[in-house]
């Protein structure tokens, strides 16, 4: 009896110890405040920051403000109390950025974006040194010069332990960068987004190093001098994730047709080339991607002839603007059943006065369908509209908002003009 009270005692302090060591991790967790070098790297970074608006005033060493893991922008691991977000975009900041900040070893996430760190000057070189870090915006900041070769480093520093780690988005949009994109950017091989628009001294190069970005869903390069580029084409297709592509005003160079046709296994959604000045051409390429387009724009090219009927074999497509190019003829008409583009629903023309056809007011040759202006009617608006749906012909639909620069063919009359290829439409803009 006296060895089972023994045993039963030494149970209890078991328990006691195990439990008392439980709860006191659990104090000690609840009590992890970030680290100290790293907080005074903080505090040296908000040194350099001019801040009028004191978005930075909660960052301080006094008592109340001793864990910088609850200052503003700032976020830690749980577990270890380490820094490894910085969110300070749209702040009103400016000034310069320390290189203070290389002291948060853990730092994944970094955004400046929307400030005015840059001043005129390069974007710092230290930021290729961030080991970890996978999201980075230093756009609309000012910075100005070429981009540092350094920063293709950002994957190639962790790539060889652990892929995750690996820088993913990239932003450096709205400066005034110039000089070459430097091919070290095709280091950053696990790079989900990148956007390097509106840096008008920009220069792409062959920008063969994006072939590399075998992973690249968003690429945005507007504004980039991409008149070297002369196989760009051919790099696009080599990205099979891609899923938004923005070239606008890129100075592409015109599409060579190849000897065979081009082979893509691209899964494109919304693909932008307007103000390019490409020819005719780029349907070579064009009408061999996938079925997946939904937004296509191609506006304010020079483009000439007539609209390929190869846009409707577009069976995902919502958008299309064909504006302000050199286009004539009627628009493509196909049965309403057979059509394709079934889904489109804003399709834009301007500046084409040479085409014709429904749903635009000029009439193609042998054209008889449309409704005549009126000059003393008195019927309502009811009447009216069963009068325009009886003149519509059979597989057309009324469209619910157009807008039409011909003074003969006013607002009211022109529902009836939306034909089977725009048979979803809902807003259709045509001047002309």
């Amino acid at each position: 009896m006296g060895e089972k009270c023994i045993q039963l005692l030494h149970f209890s302090v078991v328990l006691l110890v195990f439990y008392g060591n439980t709860a006191a991790g659990v104090s000690s967790q609840a009590k992890i405040r970030c680290m100290e070098r790293e907080k005074q790297a903080l505090l040296q970074f908000k040194e350099t920051v001019v801040d009028d608006d004191g978005v930075l005033s909660s960052w301080g060493s006094e008592e109340d403000k001793r864990d910088c893991c609850k200052w503003r922008g700032v976020r830690c691991n749980n577990r270890t109390g380490r820094v490894t977000k910085i969110d300070l975009s749209i702040s009103d900041l400016r000034g310069k950025i320390s290189p203070s900040l290389l002291e948060l070893q853990h730092l994944k996430y970094l955004n400046l974006g929307g400030n005015d760190f840059g001043g005129g000057n390069q974007i710092p070189v230290f930021i290729a040194s961030f080991s970890r870090l996978q999201y980075l915006d230093c756009g609309g900041n000012s910075f100005h010069g070429p981009i540092p070769h350094q920063l293709g480093n950002l994957s190639s520093l962790s790539v060889s332990f652990n892929l995750s780690n690996s820088i993913v988005d990239v932003d450096l949009s709205y400066n005034q960068l110039k000089g070459l994109i430097p091919d070290s950017f095709g280091n950053m091989i696990s790079l989900v987004n990148l956007d390097l628009s509106f840096n008008h001294e920009l220069d792409g190069g062959n920008i063969e190093w994006l072939s590399h970005l075998s992973l690249l869903r968003d690429l945005d390069l507007r504004d980039v001098n991409l008149s070297q580029a002369t196989n760009w084409a051919e790099t696009i297709n080599s990205l099979p994730l891609l899923k938004n592509l923005h070239l606008e005003f890129c100075q592409l160079p015109n599409v060579v047709p190849p000897a065979h046709p081009f082979n893509s296994s691209l899964s494109l959604e919304v693909l932008d080339l307007s103000d390019n000045d490409l020819s005719s051409s780029i349907y070579s390429w064009l009408f061999n991607l996938s079925n997946s387009l939904v937004d296509v724009d191609l506006s304010s090219n020079q483009l000439k002839g007539l609209i390929p009927d190869s846009f409707g074999n577009m069976i995902s497509l919502v958008n299309l603007d064909l504006s302000w190019n050199q286009l004539e003829g009627g628009i493509p008409k196909k049965n309403p059943i057979e059509y394709s583009i079934a889904k489109l629903q804003y399709f834009r023309i301007f500046g084409e006065s040479s085409t014709c056809g429904l749903p635009l007011p000029n009439k193609c040759p042998g054209e008889e369908i449309g409704v005549k202006p009126r000059s003393n009617d008195t019927r309502s608006q009811e009447e009216e509209e069963e009068d325009r749906e009886a003149a519509a012909p059979e597989g057309m639909r009324t469209c619910a908002e157009v807008e039409v620069d011909q003074v003969e063919y006013p607002i009211p009359a022109m529902p009836v003009f939306c034909s089977c290829f725009l048979k979803d439409i809902t807003t259709l803009s045509i001047y002309v």
